[in-house]
């Protein structure tokens, strides 16, 4: 069984090629072959382009990332003379001049719990407690129903025929063709989300605990942070040789949590098409002008440059997890078939000069590119135009 396609340049070639042999009346010579001599035409021709994209959302989260999803600091441990100034997640500790004892920055008023105890039987002494959070995370798969984005173009590019006359019988004539065009589109679309990641976490919160003599601190929420100075407890024996205060404690608690991740990807395509079309154009004589039927195959020479983007950002926030590139380069070569019509018109007495429009169709078989992300389905079958100068060669 003949293909559509394969079908419709079969008629288009039989037409033209009946146009071109039946019998007429004789006439007068007419310009476009000028005793058969070659012909050179050149102007701009016009078509469309058309690219759609499809993105699935099935890039995970790579494990290598997963250390950027941490929400807190880790386990940063005690201070000590030697560990320099420790930083918490609502305060930290630092070096102080009395021994044994720290300079402390308190975030907040609860972070300052009594007791019972006393210092010498005098001072009270509190308990001030930092936290930090770790964090482990367990990779699930993207859902989402992804997207399909078109991207057509019309392009204008410039073209050049070589035509070599064939027959000519009266005001008949047959003539072969073939010549060149070139289309540059550049295709794609801006950062588009595509679907959600869940990220599970194990989260783990490191509490450090340090005795502190509460000399003065306030009570009011509103004058915290609050700094104080030589009243964080280190090491009790350094400090006082008293039974009154104890070493700082730590501890840590582990619980489950949730870190949603927003998946977003972005494409641009470069294509290049270059076009050699051959064929035949069968046509008469109109007065001083020409009308022909054109029928032919197509060799389609594409260059094409395809990147994508797909970036993750922690859900509700700005903060940017990962970032996916990827590229694919290829030159694929297709035949293809056009069909249509073409229109000459002398501009100077003897014809040698004349004025070109044409119009036809190009078929061709749609193809594939892809990125790890994103593939493009292109189209480079559409209606086709041009209008130029002919010059026939002396």
């Amino acid at each position: 069984m003949i293909p559509p396609a394969s079908r419709f340049v079969l008629a288009a070639a039989l037409l033209t090629f009946s146009l071109g042999i039946s019998p007429s009346a004789g006439g007068e010579a007419f310009f476009s072959t000028l005793e058969k001599k070659p012909h050179l035409r050149v102007g701009l021709s016009a078509r469309k382009i058309s690219v759609d994209f499809s993105i699935t959302p099935n890039t995970t989260l790579p494990f290598s990332a997963m250390p950027n999803l941490s929400m807190g600091m880790g386990d940063v441990g005690l201070f000590t003379d030697t560990s320099g100034n420790i930083i918490y997640e609502n305060g930290s500790v630092g070096p102080s001049s009395m021994p044994g004892s720290a300079d402390a920055i308190i975030n907040d008023v609860s972070q300052i719990t009594p007791t019972g105890r006393y210092f010498m039987g005098e001072v009270p002494v509190d308990q001030v407690t930092f936290n930090t959070m770790s964090m482990f995370t367990i990779n699930e798969a993207v859902t989402g129903s992804g997207l399909t984005i078109s991207d057509d173009q019309a392009v204008v590019g410039p073209y050049i025929d070589l035509v070599i006359p064939l027959t000519e019988n009266a005001d008949r004539f047959t003539n072969f063709v073939v010549g060149y065009r070139f289309y540059d589109t550049d295709h794609g679309f801006g950062p588009q989300l595509i679907g959600y990641q869940k990220a599970a976490a194990y989260a783990t919160t490191n509490t450090y605990q340090y005795d502190f003599l509460d000399y003065s601190a306030p009570t009011d929420p509103a004058s915290y942070p609050y700094s104080s100075s030589d009243s964080t407890i280190y090491d009790a024996a350094a400090f006082s040789r008293s039974n009154d205060l104890l070493d700082p404690r730590t501890s840590s608690t582990t619980g489950n949590t949730f870190t949603n991740i927003m998946v977003f990807s972005q494409t641009s395509l470069n294509l290049n098409l270059h076009e050699i079309p051959f064929g035949f154009e069968c046509g008469r004589q109109i007065g001083k002008s020409t009308f022909s039927l054109t029928a032919g195959g197509t060799l389609n020479i594409v260059d094409l440059r395809m990147s994508s983007w797909t970036t993750m950002y922690q859900y509700g926030g700005r903060n940017l997890i990962h970032t996916r590139t990827s590229h694919h380069t290829d030159t694929p070569v297709k035949l293809g078939a056009y069909a249509g019509v073409n229109f000459t018109h002398p501009l100077n007495d003897d014809g040698s000069c004349y004025l070109n429009i044409h119009g036809s169709y190009r078929w061709v078989d749609s193809f594939t590119a892809s990125t790890a992300d994103v593939s493009a389905n292109i189209d480079l079958s559409s209606w086709e135009g041009g209008v130029g100068i002919g010059i026939i060669f002396d």
